[in-house]
């Protein structure tokens, strides 16, 4: 009897001592898996910072391309008010035309009453002609340059359209990101996940970045061209009105001359 108690207080002896190891071992897993969450939580503190600048820096970017697209909203109307004022040219120079045509016919008349200037004027008729082609030619030019104008200002109003689209998209983004982020903060057991779900809004982000760059560079190409297209158009316009009055001046001298 004596020898069975001994060997129980054995067995109890030894299982105390399993057990004991056991609750070390269990002890030492717990300190392992709360130092690796403390080390996790640090990493994705930081990852809250660098995706706090991120967005400082989107919401700079749609504020810069906010103001580029007020310049082209202005550059649009520009554009169609020059559009306009080339219309009203053309409606002038149609006049212009008319007067010419008006004064060619007096002067042929004049040619038919009138033998003995026969000669000079064949030759002030023939020029008066000839100017008048070069009326008509400037007519087609500054038509086309009207044109091209309202072709432009499509064009413009596209690439308007299509920039409100991207700046609505990035915005979306941005707020998806805030959003992710109040979620990491209330939720830390989905932070694996809000983790790599933050990584891919930035990478999306990112590249953003590199269309809003490649559309403002766009823009300024486009108001130059615009810029120099209106130039152009003015510059054609003021020689064309000019050549009809020359030949306007001229016929009415030759007709007072005789």
């Amino acid at each position: 009897m004596s020898e069975k108690l001994e060997d129980s207080k054995k067995q109890m002896l030894d299982l105390s001592d399993s057990e004991e190891a056991r609750l070390l071992e269990l002890r030492k897993i717990s300190q392992d898996r709360d130092r690796a969450w403390q080390s996790e939580l640090e990493a994705i503190q930081k990852q809250h910072e660098l995706d706090s600048a991120a967005l400082s820096s989107a919401m700079n970017e749609i504020q810069k391309l906010k103001l580029q697209l007020d310049r082209v909203a202005d550059c649009e109307a520009a554009q169609a008010h020059h559009a306009e004022s080339a219309y009203v040219e053309i409606q002038s120079l149609r006049i212009e035309l008319t007067k010419t045509l008006t004064l060619v016919d007096k002067l042929r008349n004049q040619l038919n009453d009138s033998k003995e200037s026969e000669a000079c004027s064949f030759e002030e008729v023939s020029k008066a002609q000839m100017q008048l082609e070069v009326a008509k030619m400037t007519e087609d030019t500054l038509r086309s340059e009207g044109l091209k104008a309202m072709e432009a200002y499509k064009s413009l109003s596209l690439e308007l359209e299509q920039s409100n689209n991207r700046v609505a998209t990035l915005e979306e983004l941005v707020s998806e990101l805030q959003s992710a982020q109040d979620i990491e903060n209330m939720n830390s057991a989905q932070e694996n996940g809000v983790n790599v779900e933050a990584e891919e809004l930035k990478t999306e982000l990112s590249n953003l970045q590199v269309e809003v760059s490649q559309l403002r560079a766009a823009l300024e190409v486009s108001e130059t061209r615009y810029q120099e297209e209106y130039i152009q158009s003015t510059l054609q316009i003021r020689s064309a009105y000019e050549l009809v009055e020359q030949s306007k001046s001229e016929s009415i001298q030759k007709e007072a001359e005789w």
